[in-house]
């Protein structure tokens, strides 16, 4: 299916403005060229694309844009009675939290002798870049793309552009868009610094409401008459008694509301949980060595058990943090920030259990002989990360013991079974990365590894085989018992 730009216009939102003003590309940080030779397995070009701080590339009902990244891929969409032979796809962060993403698509057509600024960037070269000059103000297609976390705006320019070069290995990229979505708009898209009133010595006159609906456009210097592209790197000032700032106040008071209330649950979820996940997805596991351990050294073993954990959930937090400042990524944030609370809501809940209810904390790693631990005797017990390596290639089951010499003390010996548990934690580890790869997560980790993501797929599939360790064992001790 095609998108039909003789559709009606929708005129129940204001026209889509914007201003992508003169802006550098390197070379060092193009990801991809479109160059004979070059690797184009993940797309054809892909580089950074900055933006001016509060300074808006594009509009779109009523929230403002600024771009992160572009791309250019073989066609994505089909528009009626246009043909063209690349995408270029403009990835935008809305200045407000709570509006989707934005994408922007242009058409690009190979025109022979048609050469312009976009013909170096596809060449993979340094150059700068004045898309406003290849944009006229013409239709555009709306509509919303589904996503794994959040959905995106996507806007197409409908107006081909010229370029001089050719597309034969252009490949369609790693640009997640859907090629047809119904139901779409078709809008009307303006230049933010066209059709506004004329300006004088380089100030701008007064405007009014119906000259300028959403914005109003201010050069800061005088416009130098030796420089025309002055005028594509003005600014864009927003009056304070403008719809767009009473929306942004609106969203911040939304955000504050929700973050609060994000915080509540959380608080509640881990006041709630906590014993009950520490008892089955902990202590049980301790408890498996109860046969040759005494009553502290299961204690001990617990006590380690949670710094281990503590420090594993911490640092899980820390990363999606990490990795959301450095990819502007708002939701692994948010995320890794609800991680850190529902730890340090389990801290405070573990320690209430173990100072003001001790007795019934220590019950729990009563010995075979009665005895019970002493908080006073605890030490750190190293031997619970080699029992978790050891895991990976060996399998711990309970079994008669044989010898006569011990039968009556020891009736029951643990056994070790070589086994490829390696392999069932590469699975998880597997796993893991799809999720991450789904939820668009592969983006920069940062260098430390306890900041990494990958870390903690690899730690995620050792406890994932300790824990199905656990079940074997009881299944094992079933099995005797019958």
């Amino acid at each position: 299916m095609s998108f039909d730009t003789k559709k009606n216009i929708d005129d129940s939102a204001d026209n889509i403005q914007f201003n992508y003003y003169s802006t550098p590309f390197y070379k060092s940080q193009m990801l991809h060229s479109t160059q004979k030779g070059k690797d184009l397995k993940n797309g054809g070009v892909k580089v950074p694309y900055s933006s001016r701080e509060n300074q808006p590339n594009i509009f779109v009902f009523g929230n403002g844009y600024v771009t992160k990244s572009l791309s250019i891929v073989k066609p994505i969409h089909n528009v009626d009675n246009k043909e063209y032979d690349a995408e270029l796809i403009i990835e935008h962060l809305p200045l407000t939290n709570f509006a989707d993403r934005l994408f922007t698509c242009f058409l690009l057509k190979t025109k022979k002798g048609v050469y312009n600024d976009l013909d170096d960037l596809i060449g993979g070269r340094d150059c700068v870049i004045a898309l406003n000059r290849y944009i006229r103000p013409q239709k555009t297609v709306v509509y919303k793309n589904s996503g794994y976390l959040e959905s995106s705006l996507v806007v197409i320019f409908t107006e081909v552009i010229y370029v001089d070069s050719e597309f034969e290995e252009l490949q369609p990229g790693t640009i997640s868009l859907s090629p047809y979505k119904d139901p779409y708009s078709i809008m009307n898209a303006n230049p933010v610094l066209g059709g506004l009133p004329k300006t004088l010595e380089g100030m701008t006159s007064n405007t009014t409401e119906e000259t300028s609906p959403v914005v109003v456009a201010g050069y800061c210097q005088p416009i130098d008459e030796t420089d025309p592209t002055i005028a594509e790197t003005t600014g864009v000032i927003i009056p304070m008694d403008s719809k767009i700032v009473a929306d942004n106040a609106t969203n911040s008071t939304l955000k504050t509301m929700m973050n609060f209330f994000g915080f509540f649950i959380m608080v509640i979820i881990a006041v709630m949980v906590t014993p009950v996940a520490h008892k089955i997805f902990i202590t049980e596991l301790i408890m498996d060595n109860k046969e040759e351990f005494t009553s502290q050294q299961l204690l001990n073993r617990a006590n380690a058990a949670d710094i281990y954990t503590g420090a594993i959930i911490f640092g899980f937090s820390l990363a999606f943090i990490n990795y959301g400042m450095l990819n502007n990524a708002t939701v692994a944030t948010i995320v890794g920030m609800y991680v850190f609370v529902f730890f340090i809501t389990s801290v405070i809940i573990l320690q209430y259990y173990r100072i003001f209810k001790t007795d019934e904390y220590l019950q729990q790693f009563k010995g075979k002989d009665g005895s019970k631990p002493n908080f006073n005797d605890i030490e750190m017990d190293w031997g619970l990360i080699n029992d978790n390596i050891v895991s990976l290639f060996f399998q711990r089951t309970v079994e008669p013991n044989t010898d006569p010499a011990t039968k009556n003390t020891k009736p029951e010996i643990p056994v070790y079974h070589f086994q490829f548990g390696f392999l069932v934690v590469l699975l998880f580890y597997a796993v893991f990365l799809l999720l991450l790869h789904a939820f668009n997560l592969t983006k920069k980790m940062g260098n430390f590894f306890y900041t990494s993501l990958n870390f903690y797929g690899i730690t995620f599939g050792i406890y994932m085989r300790a824990l199905i360790n656990h079940y074997q064992l009881q299944s094992s001790k079933k099995s005797m018992a019958s």
